[in-house]
């Protein structure tokens, strides 16, 4: 945008320079041209100008740890009575912050389980992809609107129960969900992030594993979470 608009006003100040110089004919053909290109460009920002910029000013969307994790407990209500959780997050970073990212929202496609010789495959399969919640919930947990990144709830591990993970989807959207990971077990979990400005819904796949591991005065548990 910045170059047509300086190329607009070369092509102003060059006609000048010709009619200046007695070349009156040659000026007032480039400010015709200058004209009827101005208003065609004019016309096509008008009509087309949201999709024009979009594809100038393409947002680049990532998912990624965040620079700060939680270094505390929660607790949550069970059937068996209070347990302790550690709630793992995820970020979405927008890396051309200069553009807002208009109602954002983050989806899990697909959940891929690691073979026994490397690899992973699609054991468990869903057809309608799971809304992720924006953290905190209390505030906006479906859609968010950001300039530089947000935080979405990836889940939680029940570090007295076994050590499982229970990946937090969007409970209102309805339906039962078992998309957790066990002690041993490692998957990838393919988010979709899509928004009103943001063309480019690739694939974006993040690797966790349920590990066990031995406890510390720092980590008093059997299994840990590694994303």
């Amino acid at each position: 945008m910045r170059t047509l608009l300086a190329a607009f006003l070369l092509a102003i100040v060059a006609a000048v320079c010709l009619y200046t110089a007695g070349k009156k004919d040659y000026a007032e053909f480039m400010l015709h041209v200058v004209t009827g290109i101005g208003v065609l460009s004019a016309v096509a920002m008008a009509v087309y100008g949201d999709r024009i910029k979009r594809r100038v000013n393409k947002i680049n969307l990532q998912i990624e740890k965040p620079e700060q994790s939680d270094n505390f407990f929660n607790e949550v209500a069970t059937l068996s009575g209070k347990t302790k959780v550690f709630c793992h997050h995820l970020r979405v970073k927008n890396n051309m912050p200069t553009e807002p990212v208009r109602n954002c929202r983050v989806w899990l496609v697909k959940i891929l389980d690691e073979k026994g010789r490397g690899g992973f495959e699609e054991k468990f399969k869903f057809a309608v992809p799971r809304l992720m919640a924006w953290a905190p919930r209390e505030y906006s947990p479906d859609v968010r609107s950001f300039s530089e990144d947000q935080v979405f709830d990836f889940g939680r591990s029940f570090v007295e129960q076994g050590g499982r993970f229970e990946v937090s989807v969007y409970e209102l959207q309805g339906g039962v969900f078992n998309g957790g990971c066990l002690p041993g077990e490692k998957r990838q979990y393919v988010f979709r992030i899509t928004a009103d400005n943001y063309i480019k819904a690739r694939p974006i796949s993040v690797e966790l594993g349920a590990e066990r591991c031995e406890p510390t005065d720092h980590w008093p548990y059997k299994t840990c979470i590694r994303v």
